[in-house]
């Protein structure tokens, strides 16, 4: 089993969403229980360059985010949720989200961090974890 890290391409928006919205299924069940309409939500607010996926057979297995003070790995969309999730619970999500995915951290502005790691629920306990953060660390800027 070859898992292939590499930065994340714009071409991989879709694939990058659909990972988060299925690691963190049990978080946006609140909103909306299917997570291929989660993922439609949050794909626009995806910032592809603070990404690396993990490939494994040309499919994309599993995502990591690696963020600064320039920036976190995602931003909200309120109108992308008011369209996938409705107008209330897109409000909702919009109120929610902002707070989790914008709020500043509290990290000298020489720090970066790993904001998300997430791997497709057929793939976990296979070293996808390990290996996306190990390239993706040597990878980085």
């Amino acid at each position: 089993m070859k898992i292939i890290v590499r930065k994340a391409k714009n071409i991989d928006r879709d694939n990058i969403a659909l990972c988060i919205s299925e690691a963190f299924e049990h978080d946006f069940s609140v909103l909306c229980k299917d997570i291929v309409t989660t993922a439609k939500a949050i794909r626009s607010g995806i910032i592809i360059d603070k990404f690396y996926v993990a490939e494994l057979n040309n499919e994309i297995v599993g995502v990591l985010a690696i963020s600064n003070c320039n920036g976190r790995a995602v931003i909200t969309d309120s109108s992308s949720y008011k369209k996938y999730f409705g107008f209330i619970k897109g409000l909702i999500a919009k109120i929610v989200l902002k707070e989790e995915f914008e709020t500043k951290l509290d990290y000298p502005i020489t720090t970066g961090y790993i904001e998300f790691v997430s791997v497709k629920k057929d793939y976990r306990r296979k070293g996808v974890a390990t290996a996306l953060i190990k390239e993706s660390l040597k990878l980085s800027d």
